[in-house]
């Protein structure tokens, strides 16, 4: 993908975004102020915060630093914070750190480096992911090359500031192509720029600046992993109903491939069918209709794998999830096998017998896709 968009500051002025958004421009990146005080905001960042948001321009912002310390670096991205928390961006924010920041910092005796650059820029971004904001580094091929260490930032996205019609790396996040551009609404010069991510669906889906996460599932990584091996699809993704005997049935039937026919009244007992003739496969009862316990499942299931019961033991569920639990090393976490099976469960169990592995804790790291 590439996103049109621009990146402004006070010296754009009052900017006109209805206009600029009749013109083609998608997304701003808005400088909300720059070095330790947060009386140095810009002046004109409420009024491109609101008005770009007012013409449906997605926003993110940046802080311009002349810090002097990690300690200076968190001050900046805490301002930054501060600045943009009465606002919705789904834009990251960023760390700008450029040549006036260099003389800044020789003019107060501050020498920088590369270790010292690194550092600061490793400071300001950590704080912003710290609180849930998607953090970014405003560079380009000189800064990358004498004063950042990208194998410590390479864990932030890039903009990258390259002027002219080739960008001559794969990194980048967001591309700054231009200084010059002429945009509709815009009195004179303005940077212009190419967004290559779906920033606002990163935001959304994980829950950064400001957003709240959706609420997944459990059972959904596991529907997810039977429906990218098989293409298996579920026709009511409700994971907490309780599940029919007919539903079970034809769901095992189209992983062993059945293809049912649209809106027939006798779908379970086609799909029955199928499943018998492919496999031998019998149902004791025949009733389609009937809710499902955990001990039918697990015999089923038992069946369908090889599994010969043998008649009339009352331990008959404790013998089919022991076959299970001994073939494939799949473990049953609530073993009352009397209790009714919802979808999630039933979707949980086929993808565990296939080798899913559900992860036990949740990856917070960010979404950089």
């Amino acid at each position: 993908m590439k996103v049109f968009g621009i990146d402004v500051s006070k010296h754009n002025g009052r900017i006109d975004w209805q206009k600029a958004a009749a013109a083609g421009v998608k997304f701003a990146m808005i400088r909300a102020g720059y070095g330790s005080s947060i009386a140095n905001k810009d002046q004109y960042a409420d009024y491109n915060f609101k008005n770009a948001a007012a013409a449906g321009i997605e926003t993110g912002a940046y802080w311009f630093s002349y810090a002097l310390s990690e300690e200076g670096a968190r001050r900046e991205a805490q301002n930054l914070m501060e600045v943009v928390s009465p606002y919705r961006l789904t834009y990251p924010l960023c760390f700008d750190y450029e040549y006036d920041s260099i003389r800044y910092a020789i003019s107060q005796n501050s020498p920088v480096g590369p270790d010292i650059a690194t550092a600061y820029a490793n400071a300001f971004l950590t704080e912003l992911e710290n609180n849930k904001f998607y953090a970014m580094n405003y560079s380009n091929r000189y800064f990358l090359e004498e004063y950042f260490d990208m194998n410590v930032l390479k864990k932030f996205d890039l903009w990258y500031a390259l002027w002219g019609n080739t960008l001559d790396r794969s990194d980048a996040g967001i591309w700054q192509f231009s200084a010059t551009g002429r945009v509709d609404g815009i009195s004179g010069d303005v940077d212009l720029d190419y967004a290559f991510r779906d920033y606002p669906e990163i935001m959304r889906k994980n829950g950064l600046n400001g957003f709240t996460k959706p609420t997944v599932h459990w059972a959904q990584g596991a529907y997810d992993y039977l429906h990218g091996k098989y293409g298996f699809t579920l026709y009511d993704p409700n994971f907490s109903r309780i599940v029919t005997m007919g539903e079970v049935i034809e769901i095992l039937a189209r992983l062993n491939g059945y293809v049912p026919e649209p809106n027939q009244p006798d779908w379970a007992e086609r799909a029955y069918r199928y499943l018998h003739e492919k496999t031998g496969f019998t149902l004791y009862n025949t009733d389609l209709s009937r809710v499902l316990t955990m001990g039918e499942l697990l015999e089923i299931l038992a069946r369908l794998d090889g599994y010969v019961p043998v008649p009339n033991q009352p331990d008959w569920a404790e013998n089919a999830y022991q076959y299970l639990h001994g073939k494939t090393g799949f473990v049953l976490y609530d073993k009352n096998y009397a209790r009714e099976v919802t979808m999630g469960e039933f979707i949980s169990i086929l993808a565990r017998l296939d080798g899913y592995q559900p992860e036990q804790k949740i990856n917070e790291t960010f979404a950089r896709s």
